[in-house]
């Protein structure tokens, strides 16, 4: 378990066909195919990009099948918006996302004694949830929006302390860098 009151994020993509303008324009194949998958399915509903599991790696599905994973269920879900993201700014990071779906998720989070905790890192193989949704921005923004504001601190009582650098998901909701739209609510007991 992640430490701090949310265990997991998710980048909020728009309508599948929106998603799917995103998904051409950036070369997004594999996101591609899975939103035309999830199109078929179930309509042009809303849909996300998170980094789920180490079973399921980076993926998109739509925002009935993210409320039903069990990790979801009795966990409080928040909408926030990136303060300062523009629409280009936005798509940028939506396309960036895209991209890296069916890459691995990354474990290396959860594994103590490695010498040290996680950091956040841009060009990689592998994503956490909350080092998704930060890359994303922190590339489309050249840098400008960085979500990774906690640095060093142990803010929320990680014990051991943490000993890198890393974007936790309470760290995206609670940092000054996002508007709340909704605040917290339990969707599934």
């Amino acid at each position: 378990m992640i430490p701090g009151k949310f265990d997991h994020n998710a980048l909020y993509i728009g309508k599948c066909s929106e998603g799917l303008g995103i998904a051409k324009k950036y070369g997004a194949t594999s996101a591609e195919a899975k939103l035309k998958e999830i199109m078929n399915e179930e309509g042009d509903v809303p849909v996300l990009v998170e980094a789920a599991n180490p079973e399921l790696g980076i993926r998109v599905l739509s925002i009935s099948e993210y409320l039903e994973q069990d990790i979801m269920k009795g966990a409080d879900v928040a909408v926030v918006r990136v303060r300062g993201a523009y629409e280009k700014t936005i798509e940028e990071a939506i396309g960036f996302s895209l991209t890296k779906c069916g890459l691995a998720y990354d474990m290396l989070p959860f594994i103590h004694g490695t010498g040290g905790w996680f950091d956040a890192v841009i060009d990689e193989s592998a994503y956490y949830c909350s080092e998704l949704v930060w890359a994303a921005y922190y590339y489309a923004s050249d840098g400008r929006i960085n979500l990774n504001t906690f640095a060093f601190s142990n803010p929320i009582g990680c014990n051991p302390p943490l000993r890198a650098d890393p974007v936790l998901p309470d760290e995206i909701y609670y940092g000054d860098k996002v508007d709340i739209i909704s605040p917290p609510k339990v969707y599934i007991e």
